[in-house]
Formats: C-alpha cells, structure tokens, sequence
C-alpha cells in the first residue's frame, strides 16, 4: 500500500492539535482499538480534538472522506466553475464546500453515487463502505469475477484475507465509528506492504474524517458476535488455494501453439456453481448476458479470420460445474492446452456504479495494452465511463493463464435507471454495441502484436 494513503487518512482521523494518547478521557483502558490510537498518534499520524477527546463512537460523513481521499492520492482539485457545475450528483453544487474533493474523486473513480443520482455527502458512511474503500485504496485484490451475495462481500472477504479486520467490532449495514477506523488503519498499516517508499509524505495536513465510495442501499446484516465482521476467508477468484491444481502467472516470453486463436470466456456458469449477478428486479443475469456478449465476440472474430473458443459454449451451458474453482480452473485449461495467444473473460460488475473497466495481470504489458484498448473502445462505442485499465494478482482466470489474458467488467448490472449500463446488457442490441468494441479492441491489438 502506498504509505503516505495511510499517513493522510490517519492524520485525517483527528482534529486540531497533537493530544497525547493518556489525555483521552473517552477510550476505555480495554478498549478494542486502544493500540491502534496509542500506535498512531505515538507516530505523529494521529491527531485529536481541542477539547482533549478522540470521540471513538462519532461517525463520518461521505464529504469529508471525498476531501481526505483526494488529498492522499494528491489529486488535483483546482477547478473551474463550469467543471464543478458538471458533478453529476443531484446534491451538490459547486458552491458545496466539499465540491472540488467530490469531483476530483468522481474524474478518477473513486466514487460513483448512490446509484440514484445523489452523493449524499452529509450522510454517515457505513463499516462495508469503509472496508471497501479502504481495500480499494490500499490496492488489495477482490474477487471480481463472483458477485453474488451481497455486494460488499468481495471486499470484506478482501480485508479479512490481508488481516484488516482484527480487532473491528462493527457490524455491516451500521455507520462505522472512528475507533473502528482507526484500527483498520492501524491493521492496514502494518499488514499491506508498501509500494514505494518514495511515495510516503513526511508532513501530512489534518482534515477531517473519512467517508466512503458511494454504493447502492447497503442490506444491513449483523455478523457473528465473535468476529462482527467476518467473511469467508477463500474467494472464488483468488489465486488457487494449495488443494486446487497449480497455475501459472501470464507469461512475456509466452509463444502460443496456436497464434490465431482467442479464447472468450463468458463469466460465470448458467446454473449451479457460480452463478452471477443480477438486476435488482433479478431480470437480468450476469452469466446470459455475458454469454450473449461472448457469443457476439467469437461471431465477430471469426468474420475476420480468428479460431475462437467460447469457454461455454451455448447460454445454458456450464463449466465444470462441481465448484467455483473446478469451474474457473476448466476456463485457463481451455486457454492453456489448446496454446491460445489470448484469453478474455467478459463480466458485468455489480456495487452501484456506472462504466466499463478491464482488470490485466500485474506486470504483464501486453495485458495492460490490450486491457487499455479494450476500455477506451467500449467506453467510446457506447458513452459508458471509462474507467480504465486496473492490474490485479488475485484474479484465478487471468493468474492462471499463460497466454495474455484480460477480464472485462463490461457494465455494472445494478446501475441506476439514468445511466446506460442495464440498457446496454439487456438489450440485443447494446450487447452487440458492447462486444463488437470488444471484438475491435482485440483485432486492432492483434494487428500490432
């Protein structure tokens, strides 16, 4: 994780000057976060209020986290009027104090909204929103190929993997207190490495508490008395436990048996083991209309002289149907053994956003191109946001392929209405717009590789 995410945020957590760790009234001697607070401000991370007290059950609001998110990751938040004015939540306008934060958040994805057209930014952020963005800044692998359940579940699953959540004692679908942040903090600091250490700031500005990312209404749902918090530790995604067959990491040096052809994986099974995500009135299904956008690719590819497998072949057809891993390990073989130069998975993405993005393997350069080309070519086919080009280790698909491999989340299927992410997957013809971008990408890339 980059140190100086981790430095703001903490600073951030407090106000006004340095207080000792022994002149907070407030924190119980056995206090659960107790040496998440005492670590911090022992540090100088970790500021408290005027009045001597750190408030461990106060809230956050969605606002003041835009404005730490933004000055961590030293965005640039000098806007003009009119850019402020194109904020695309209902309730804030470019007067609102916390405008140029929100809207430098928005332009790097960050934030979606609600997935009703509003930011809410008064509105106390809830302990699986925090995970989420907390996981997402810290730049920890989800697995995004499963979403059933509940949307956060990915991301709690995450943090519980990388250790954030010991001693958390919240429970989901409630707004998380500042004693609860601070100790994801503090578990944050010391179990996510460092990306560089030349990324740490040295003097970080306090400002006011976070919140986080916006997401669709949040199902509270209390967690076991013991661990509050807990998932399970295994995600359907991660790369294969010690008792699922070995795979490997995509390869530079890699030369494919058979140059020509592609592999399109349609995600997630019809039926039975992992099934996909839906619509929140559950008439759309993520693993139909993966299919018909998978379907559309290999027709597309074909027209222009590529052999093409489809990993499923037909819409109610399934892949090693026994478990999720038996199921995603069939797809790599399906890439491996037949020596294909490219494998792509096509998804839909599911959290209350809006846009296409493309998740490549950590490292890999062809994958990062390809995943590139694939982003700016559906954005620009159908005007769904760009949001980009993401790497990722934890993805079972793409880490256990040998040829360049990419995932495509082509839209999110719980959109709100006024975006054109369901329309686009629900429809014959939008699917057709989605995956002749894709097709496109893919010639365009094979073209010049």
């Amino acid at each position: 994780m980059r140190k100086f995410i981790i430095t703001l945020i903490a600073a951030a957590l407090l106000l006004s000057p340095t207080v000792a760790f022994a002149s907070f009234p407030d924190i119980p001697l056995n206090a659960t976060y107790r040496s998440a607070v005492d670590q911090l401000v022992s540090d100088g991370t970790l500021t408290g209020y005027t009045d001597g007290t750190f408030r461990p059950d106060a809230s956050i609001t969605r606002a003041e986290f835009s404005t730490v998110l933004s000055r961590a990751m030293r965005l640039n938040t000098d806007f003009t009027s009119s850019s402020l004015r194109s904020i695309p939540f209902s309730d804030i306008d470019s007067s609102n104090w916390a405008a140029p934060y929100i809207y430098a958040c928005y332009e790097n994805g960050y934030i979606d909204g609600m997935g009703d057209g509003t930011f809410r930014p008064t509105q106390d952020v809830t302990l699986e929103q925090a995970v989420k963005m907390i996981v997402c800044a810290a730049n920890i692998s989800v697995d995004n190929e499963s979403n059933s359940g509940k949307w956060y579940d990915k991301y709690i699953s995450a943090a519980n993997q990388s250790e954030l959540l010991t001693n958390v004692n919240g429970s989901t679908g409630t707004a998380i207190s500042r004693g609860n942040v601070a100790q994801i903090l503090y578990n944050t600091e010391k179990n996510v490495s460092s990306e560089s250490a030349a990324e740490a700031v040295s003097t970080p500005t306090p400002t006011p508490v976070p919140t986080v990312e916006a997401t669709p209404t949040p199902t509270p749902v209390s967690t076991p008395a013991a661990t509050p918090v807990s998932a399970p530790k295994a995600t359907q995604a991660a790369a294969p436990a010690a008792t699922a067959k070995a795979t490997p990491t995509p390869q530079p040096s890699y030369v494919p048996q058979n140059p020509n052809l592609i592999v399109i994986d349609a995600g997630h099974n019809y039926s039975g083991a992992d099934t996909g995500a839906s619509s929140p009135d559950g008439t759309v299904k993520e693993q139909i209309a993966t299919w018909g956008i998978a379907n559309k690719v290999k027709e597309r590819l074909e027209k222009s002289g590529y052999s093409v497998i489809l990993t499923r072949p037909s819409e109610t057809s399934n892949i090693a149907n026994t478990s999720v891993n038996d199921s995603l390990q069939a797809r790599c073989d399906a890439a491996n053994s037949n020596g294909a130069s490219l494998f792509v998975s096509i998804h839909c993405n599911a959290g209350g956003g809006t846009g296409t993005e493309v998740y490549y393997y950590d490292g890999n350069e062809s994958g990062k191109s390809l995943a590139q080309l694939i982003a700016k070519k559906v954005s620009e086919s159908t005007t769904l946001r760009n949001r980009g080009a993401k790497s990722t280790t934890g993805l079972y698909v793409i880490k256990g392929t040998l040829s360049t491999s990419v995932l495509v989340e082509t839209a999110f299927i719980d959109a709100a209405e006024d975006y054109p992410d369901l329309k686009l997957l629900s429809t014959n013809d939008g699917q057709t717009q989605i995956a002749n971008a894709i097709a496109d990408a893919i010639i365009e890339y094979k073209q010049k590789n």
